[in-house]
This record gives C-alpha cells, structure tokens and sequence, in this order.
C-alpha cells in the first residue's frame, strides 16, 4: 500500500497532521492544504502552526504564482492560500 496525497480538511489541518505522523512518516505524500486564518483558529490553530508541525517532518512549501511554483519561506500573513507541502525526496519541476 502506497499514500501519495491527503485531501485538503477544511480547518482541521493541525488535528490531520498530528494524527497522521506514522503515515506522514511512512509514506511521505504531497500536500496541498488550503490555510485560513479563521478556521484554523477555530480549532486552536494558526496557519503557521501547521505549517511548522509539517517542518518537523522534512516538508518544504510551495506557493503557484500563475503557473510557476515559488518557494514559501516567510509564513506571516498567510490567509486563504493554497499552500505545496512537499517532503525533501520529491523534485518538482
């Protein structure tokens, strides 16, 4: 068996994450998380929470500016944003 998404959770992010570790280790998928500042805050969390418990699993983040991906390396102010979340063995081109 093989994972290599998960499917975007709507503010429950950082409760996926945190229960996902085996499989984020394990499996190492690619993901897109949609960040909103309102609802993750609604289940205690901020965008740059999630963000940082991804970091701790070798994730890197990725942001589409038309059709070039531009690395995400300042996470203040993200808000309603489709965010890459890849682990370090993937390239993406």
């Amino acid at each position: 068996m093989s994972i290599n998404s998960l499917k975007d959770v709507e503010g429950h992010e950082g409760f996926v994450i945190r229960g996902a570790q085996e499989t984020l280790t394990l499996f190492r998928p690619i993901l897109i998380v949609e960040l909103s500042r309102e609802d993750e805050q609604v289940f205690g969390d901020t965008p740059e929470m999630v963000l940082d418990e991804l970091r701790k699993f070798g994730y890197s983040f990725f942001t589409l500016h038309g059709s070039k991906m531009r690395p995400l390396t300042n996470f203040a102010g993200i808000n309603n944003e489709n965010i890459i979340a890849k682990p370090m063995i993937y390239e993406l081109y």
